[in-house]
């Protein structure tokens, strides 16, 4: 966790850890998917699903680079 920098008896530099406070942790996800193809489109548009929950759109930059690693990952496995 990032809680920024101190010098000598300083408070920490940053709003980090006041953020932190701020937003609840959010619920793991969990799933098994086949390995095929349809096992990986599957994984790829359930993040996305959970993106849009979390906040995030499904053509946002954050919602596609989940999709991409997330749909690597299940082709991998």
């Amino acid at each position: 966790m990032l809680t920024g920098t101190t010098t000598s008896g300083e408070e920490p530099r940053g709003d980090w850890d006041a953020r932190r406070a701020e937003v609840a942790e959010p619920a793991l996800l969990t799933a098994q998917f086949s390995s095929s193809p349809r096992g990986a489109s599957l994984a790829r548009r359930l993040a996305v699903r959970r993106m849009e929950e979390w906040g995030f759109p499904a053509d946002s930059d954050v919602s596609c680079a989940v999709a991409l690693v997330v749909g690597e990952l299940a082709a991998n496995a």
